[in-house]
C-alpha cells in the first residue's frame, strides 16, 4: 500500500525559494527534485527512508538549511543468501536470510511443517539485517526444507532453503576446442561433501543433418584413499571415437549416497582439432536444456547408445 507523502518549507517574507536534496540517495522517478515550498513523493517506499535537506534562500543574508530524517514503516521483505545449502553428515551448515522491515520484524526459523528446532543443536544467530541459523555437526535427519519467516505489524512474508547431501552441479574445466582429432580430454570438478559414488556422462555430436544419439558413459568413482574427506572432487575423462572437425555437447551428473547431482541448465559443447566449439553454431544445433529436478538417472533416453564402459581416469591430465 503506497502513502503520497509532503515535506513542506516555511513561508518567509521576499517571497523565499526552497530547494529540496536528499544527499544519501539517487534521484528517483517518483521523487520531485524541484525549487518550491514542498516536495512531494506521489507513493513512498521503503527506500525513500532517509535524510532531506531544505535549503531556502530570499536574498538577505545566508541561505538557512532545515534537516529531516523520514522514517517509513513497511512490511517485511527477505533475501535468501543460498536458497540451496550442501553439506552432509558430520560437516557444519550454515542458513541464512537477509530481513529488512519496520518495525524490525520478529524473525523465526522453522522446519517443514512449522516443525520448531532444537536450541541446542541449532544455534541461531544475528549479523546486522543477518539471521541465520548454524548447525555445527549435521545429522542426516537434519537434511530437508527449512522456512526463514519475518512478521512485523504490516505484513509477514517466509522463504525456504533446502538442506541437502547431494552433490553440487559440475563445473567443466576443460577448454572447449580439442587438440585431437577423434579424442576429448573432458575435466570437471565437483563439490560433493560426502564420497562420491558414480558418475555419469552424456554427450552427442551437435549437426545440421538431423539429431544424434546421446552416448552415455556410466563409471563407478575411482577408488581413493582421499575420497572420504575431501570436498572439491576433480575428474579427467578421455571420451573416444569422436567425429575429426566436430562440435559435441556434453553433461556431467555424479551420485553420492544422498543422491544424483542436479544437472546443468545447459550443455557444455567442445570440439575436436579442426572445428570451433565457440564460434559454432551449426543449423539446428541447439544446446540442449536439460530437464531440471530430474536427477542423472532420468536424463535424455530418446535414441540413447548406452556404452556404459569403464574408461581409466586420466589423473595425469589434470
Amino acid at each position: 500500500m503506497y502513502t503520497a507523502w509532503r515535506l513542506k518549507a516555511w513561508r518567509m517574507w521576499r517571497a523565499p525559494r526552497g530547494r529540496w536534496r536528499q544527499p544519501s540517495l539517487q534521484p528517483r522517478d517518483n521523487v520531485q527534485q524541484h525549487t518550491g515550498d514542498h516536495l512531494d513523493i506521489a507513493a513512498v517506499e521503503s527506500d525513500h527512508m532517509g535524510h532531506y535537506v531544505c535549503t531556502v534562500d530570499n536574498g538577505v543574508g545566508s541561505p538557512v538549511e532545515k534537516h529531516i530524517h523520514l522514517e517509513v514503516n513497511y512490511a517485511p521483505q527477505i533475501a535468501v543468501t543460498n536458497d540451496v545449502v550442501h553439506t552432509a553428515a558430520g560437516h557444519e551448515a550454515q542458513l541464512e536470510c537477509s530481513i529488512h522491515g519496520r518495525p524490525m520484524p520478529e524473525v523465526e526459523w522453522y522446519r517443514v511443517k512449522r516443525t520448531a528446532l532444537d536450541e541446542d543443536h541449532y544455534q541461531r544467530y544475528q549479523e546486522g539485517h543477518l539471521y541465520g541459523i548454524r548447525i555445527a555437526e549435521v545429522r542426516d535427519s537434519d537434511l530437508g526444507v527449512y522456512s526463514c519467516q519475518a512478521v512485523n505489524e504490516l505484513g509477514k512474508l517466509a522463504a525456504t532453503v533446502l538442506l541437502t547431501g547431494k552433490p553440487k552441479p559440475a563445473i567443466i574445466r576443460s577448454e572447449p576446442n580439442g587438440n585431437q582429432r577423434e579424442t576429448y580430454a573432458l575435466r570437471w570438478s565437483m563439490e560433493s561433501f560426502a564420497p562420491l559414488l558414480e558418475y555419469k556422462i552424456l554427450y552427442k555430436r551437435v549437426s545440421d543433418k538431423g539429431e544424434s544419439a546421446w552416448q552415455e558413459v556410466v563409471s563407478a568413482y575411482p577408488d581413493r584413499s582421499d575420497n572420504s574427506t575431501m570436498v572439491v572432487h576433480k575428474m579427467t575423462m578421455m571420451l573416444p571415437e569422436l567425429q575429426p572437425a566436430s562440435v559435441y555437447e556434453v553433461l556431467v551428473t555424479a551420485r553420492n549416497k544422498y543422491g544424483w547431482s542436479e544437472q546443468p541448465d545447459t550443455t557444455f559443447r567442445f570440439s575436436t582439432l579442426g572445428a570451433n566449439a565457440k564460434t559454432a553454431n551449426p543449423k539446428g544445433g541447439e544446446a540442449l536444456v536439460s530437464p531440471k529436478g530430474t536427477g542423472a538417472a532420468e536424463a535424455p533416453r530418446a535414441g540413447v547408445a548406452c556404452l556404459l564402459m569403464l574408461l581409466m581416469p586420466l589423473r595425469a591430465l589434470w
